[in-house]
């Protein structure tokens, strides 16, 4: 009766261990299979917004890079044109930094920058899920007087007016207006108007506020830029350089701009400030918050001595 008791006991270690045994395989399987899911269903999608205005009608545009052996014609790489000079392309690359290029089917066609010179290698960096990023092709060098270079205004600079009257200095002066190099190609595409308050009255402030704005490109993406002017007060922020910085975070907002600001500043100007003044610095970290929670990427990078509001902005 031991002998048969120990029996009924392996076998019901045996049956418990293949019961195990299963459960683990229907595990694997299930893992292998959300796992095949996934890489099925996680796609990069590239989409140019623009092209050159010389762009010739009909040209076939081709990504290349090293997921495809710089195949400057690979068919399976190739643009689809959606309109309005807007392309596309979905594919499955192996997660991690992708580097890629713009081409027309050659190397001698491959894509420029502002200047007509060679396009350094588009990087993004590809982590497996679902990411659309979108790219503006900038020139075709191949095509600028005979394969030459331009100036960086050339065909993007409008002047507004020859005579604006500036009341304060009691004289004109002529007014430009840089228009990026796909202005006009898409009727359709919405521009940010960077129209910024610069600070000239002196009973408010100094000029420009303690700090400098504007819009520019980093890793081929539009983004708003805040600079401190480090030359003035050590970079004090004014009263009116207050003003300035929520209109540019408002403006990021509203146009979906990453926001990255270049710190060197003494932070507020405790000499001039007011009580009123830190209650209206306030909406400055407010916006901030607007900006994270809109999944915005929010930069801030200190590139000198900073202190109190002008290190943590």
């Amino acid at each position: 009766m031991k002998h048969i008791s120990q029996s009924r006991a392996s076998s019901g270690y045996v049956f418990q261990s293949y019961q195990l045994i299963n459960r683990l395989q229907s595990f694997l399987t299930l893992a292998a299979f959300v796992v095949c899911f996934h890489t099925v269903s996680a796609q990069l999608t590239i989409k140019v917004t623009a092209v050159p205005a010389n762009t010739p009608a009909g040209a076939s545009i081709f990504l290349t890079g090293p997921f495809n052996g710089w195949n400057m014609a690979d068919p399976l790489k190739k643009l689809t044109p959606v309109g309005n000079g807007v392309y596309m392309i979905t594919f499955n690359p192996t997660p991690g930094v992708l580097e890629y290029k713009f081409t027309r089917g050659s190397l001698a066609s491959l894509e420029g920058n502002i200047n007509g010179a060679p396009q350094p290698n588009h990087l993004i960096f590809y982590n497996g899920q679902p990411k659309t990023v979108e790219v503006v092709i900038l020139s075709w060098p191949d095509l600028l007087n005979g394969g030459g270079t331009i100036t960086p205004t050339e065909g993007t600079v409008s002047i507004v007016s020859s005579n604006y009257f500036i009341p304060e200095l009691s004289r004109t002066r002529r007014i430009w207006i840089y228009l990026p190099p796909s202005y006009g190609i898409n009727p359709g595409r919405r521009y940010p108007v960077l129209y910024m308050q610069d600070g000239q009255k002196a009973d408010k402030s100094i000029p420009g506020g303690g700090i400098i704005a504007g819009l520019g490109y980093v890793a081929n993406t539009l983004c708003m830029v805040v600079a401190s002017d480090s030359g003035i007060e050590a970079g004090a922020l004014q009263a009116m350089g207050i003003e300035k910085m929520q209109r540019a975070q408002d403006i990021a907002l509203e146009n979906k701009l990453p926001f990255i600001n270049l710190g060197e500043s003494a932070g507020a100007n405790l000499l001039k400030y007011k009580v009123e003044h830190f209650i209206l610095g306030g909406g400055n970290f407010y916006r901030l918050a607007k900006l994270s929670a809109a999944g915005l990427p929010v930069v801030n990078v200190l590139h000198g001595s900073s202190t109190a509001g002008g290190a943590y902005i």
